[in-house]
């Protein structure tokens, strides 16, 4: 009875300790998802743990080349966009932009795989693929991947459909692509 009651309550602490470890290992360790199951079987406590994880040793390295529509911009939303040699950042706050670090830049197939920041509010560390295209001579973009766990599933995934971005063909919901407005006085 002893030896059955030590290994439920080690069984309950380990349980604890995971419950208390695994969330500050997901915030500390740039998890993307993270799970941990429980169950007590007999005398046995299993542990099951499931994860897709990016960490920081896995973000793009970057070397790429620099996208052909580098610039500043505004969308139609309002919406303020730095697209550099290496990345594109998204809004109007520099402490809350939505950054996205460069993995790919494929400009005859106008097309960014990037991965999402660590610290942005949706999906960080993971990876977004963008595509661009000029229609009627007009800048328009869409981010058609943002949650691809690795950068390979976001390159493989097809592109956004460039026919008519007024009207839709980004993502799965058919939605219009953003118009990018030049935000510069000497944008040619």
């Amino acid at each position: 009875m002893v030896k059955v009651l030590r290994q439920k309550i080690l069984s309950l602490c380990l349980i604890a300790a995971f419950s208390f470890l695994m969330p500050l290992a997901a915030y500390g360790g740039n998890t993307a998802k993270s799970f941990v199951a429980y169950k007590i079987e007999g005398d046995t406590t299993v542990v099951a743990k499931a994860e897709n994880t990016v960490t920081d040793s896995t973000r793009c390295s970057g070397g790429t080349v620099a996208p052909t529509i580098a610039a500043e911009y505004v969308d139609n939303y309002g919406g303020h966009h730095n697209i550099t040699a290496n990345q594109w950042s998204i809004g109007n706050n520099p402490s809350s932009d939505l950054i996205f670090d460069y993995c790919s830049v494929d400009n005859p197939k106008e097309v960014i795989i990037a991965q999402n920041g660590p610290n942005n509010e949706y999906n960080p560390n993971l990876f977004s693929q963008f595509n661009w295209v000029s229609y009627e001579g007009n800048l328009w973009y869409c981010q058609e991947v943002f949650d691809a766990l690795t950068e390979e599933d976001a390159a493989s995934h097809p592109p956004a459909d460039p026919s008519n971005p007024p009207a839709g063909g980004c993502g799965q919901s058919n939605f219009p692509w953003s118009q990018l407005i030049p935000d510069s006085p000497d944008f040619d």
